[in-house]
């Protein structure tokens, strides 16, 4: 009896030390662009390490480049109860290569495990789809994401796209 109750105790603990316990349901949702178009707009616009176009001017960069950003992008919202927390987006670069194009959760949810869950959900989908190499672009400076991504097994390389932004790869493990 003694034992169980430290098994459990274990479970517990480690629940809390990964991070991937949030207080509530969540589920994850295909983007639907007339309910969650302003809940992907307000995220973009308040994450700065993804901004990577030159005087980014929030007005004229949604009108004209959002648009086409994630044309080709496979988007998912993770919600926690009716809120959208965060999204990820992703798609087959060829037959078997994959990219996250971006991760993002709203600051007041962040903590909770959901850039964990979105992170699991692409890899998921991503593998199933063919690829056996998946790329996500990080910025020198985002320590975080590059925890998290290291965390699944994404291995960095120095392989600049631009300034201060290289990627990582993970590779598909038979």
């Amino acid at each position: 009896m003694f034992n169980n109750y430290i098994k459990l105790l274990l479970i517990l603990l480690l629940n809390l030390i990964d991070g991937t316990q949030s207080k509530a349901q969540f589920e994850i949702k295909p983007f639907d662009q007339t309910a969650d178009m302003q809940f992907l707009l307000d995220c973009c616009q308040s994450e700065k390490y993804w901004l990577n176009i030159k005087d980014f001017e929030s007005s004229s960069w949604l009108d004209s480049v959002f648009p086409t950003y994630f044309e080709k992008d496979q988007i998912v919202i993770i919600w926690q109860e009716n809120n959208p927390v965060g999204f990820c987006a992703y798609h087959l670069v060829n037959d078997t290569q994959g990219l996250i194009s971006m991760i993002c959760v709203a600051e007041k949810y962040r903590g909770n495990g959901y850039s964990t869950k979105l992170m699991r959900h692409a890899i998921d989908q991503l593998f199933q789809s063919g690829a056996t190499c998946i790329a996500i672009n990080v910025r020198e400076e985002n320590n975080i994401a590059r925890a998290l991504y290291k965390k699944f097994g994404f291995v960095e390389r120095i392989f600049y796209v631009q300034e201060k932004i290289f990627q990582l790869f993970l590779y598909k493990t038979a």
